[in-house]
């Protein structure tokens, strides 16, 4: 069994629609499953991420992988939205914490991430993507399950922004790149 985070329901509803997903709850949680997968959708934020990470992994029959998929800005403007990433390194914003995850030989690109608990207009960090879900959930997962099976892949919807990206906007992305991150999911 694979369960996905994300953190907003347009990033859920294309996985929700292709694999054919029964909502369970929506106590603490937004939570759908079916016979291979479960997808639980946390919220935005750090804080947020890493509840529901918790709750699900002390609740519920532990995962084969755990997987992070969501939106996130580049600080690069030649990265075109849509592009996604496997997730390599982690830095928490507000502490400086840093974590590497495991090496993995994907055909996807691979970047680091920093994770800011709002949305950040003028992007200072030196790495190549920030998102506001990234450093809650791996604290919260590797605490329950190995690093091995911890997966995070990033989207990128923008360069940033104060502003949330439109529902539409996002459920296309996230479309767009099922067929790249399924195979790992």
């Amino acid at each position: 069994m694979t369960t996905i985070i994300t953190a907003l329901h347009a990033e859920a509803a294309p996985i929700i629609e292709k694999y054919n997903l029964q909502k369970v709850s929506d106590h603490p949680f937004p939570y759908y499953t079916s016979d291979t997968l479960t997808l639980l959708i946390s919220g935005m934020g750090p804080l947020n991420s890493a509840v529901a990470v918790t709750w699900y992994l002390s609740t519920q029959t532990k995962p084969e992988k755990l997987v992070n998929i969501g939106i996130c800005a580049s600080r690069q403007k030649e990265v075109k939205p849509g592009t996604c990433y496997h997730v390599r390194k982690i830095i928490d914003a507000p502490g400086g914490k840093v974590w590497h995850l495991p090496q993995k030989a994907l055909h996807l690109p691979q970047a680091s991430v920093t994770t800011y608990a709002a949305p950040q207009k003028n992007i200072s960090t030196k790495t190549e993507l920030i998102d506001m879900e990234s450093s809650g959930f791996y604290t919260a997962a590797t605490k329950f399950l190995p690093k091995e099976t911890i997966a995070l892949f990033k989207i990128v919807s923008d360069h940033g922004t104060t502003e949330i990206p439109a529902s539409e906007f996002v459920h296309e992305l996230i479309n767009r790149n099922l067929p790249r991150i399924e195979d790992l999911i």
